[in-house]
């Protein structure tokens, strides 16, 4: 979806999974896709929806006023080639940080999440634990099983009898 916004082109939406189908839905709502369900795609769905891309020219319109608004607050060159002229080296960087300073971005994103964690959860000893002691009471029970066995085959072959109380 961000590709096809920042492009400025309408879009045939066929969502799958995941969030696709909310993402398919907005941009459906925002009048720049048409939306074709996963379930009826045929060759008669998607000519009816190319043609009415095609031929409607609300949703390049639309589409293209989403790209400017995405574009209009951006002061650098950004991989569709949209916007600005070709900058260089600390030019390029000071407007990048002053944007991000003038819109009040954080860039708590670039952040992994990992830094957020304690020692314990980072190195998932906790579940490491768990794991080792069901290993462990395995390992306990499967001895115990062992040697309850291997007194029975030794008392079967010495042909002692079980006590009767």
């Amino acid at each position: 979806m961000q590709e096809a916004i920042s492009a400025g082109v309408p879009v045939i939406a066929i969502p799958l999974f995941g969030d696709q189908p909310k993402n398919a839905r907005l941009a459906e709502h925002h009048g720049f896709a048409v939306r074709i369900s996963k379930t009826n795609v045929k060759a008669e769905s998607v000519a009816e929806a190319l043609t009415k891309i095609l031929n409607d020219q609300r949703y390049m319109v639309t589409s293209r006023i989403w790209a400017k608004s995405q574009l209009s607050e951006c002061p650098f060159q950004l991989h569709n080639g949209h916007q600005a002229d070709l900058q260089y080296g600390q030019e390029k960087a000071s407007q990048r940080f002053s944007f991000i300073g003038v819109v009040d971005r954080t860039l708590e994103n670039l952040v992994p999440a990992g830094n957020r964690l304690n020692f314990v959860q980072y190195h998932s000893i906790d579940v490491v634990v768990t794991i080792m002691a069901c290993f462990v009471i395995l390992m306990y029970i499967m001895w115990k099983l062992l040697i309850f066995l291997a007194f029975k085959v030794v008392a079967l072959v010495n042909g002692e009898k079980p006590k009767k109380e």
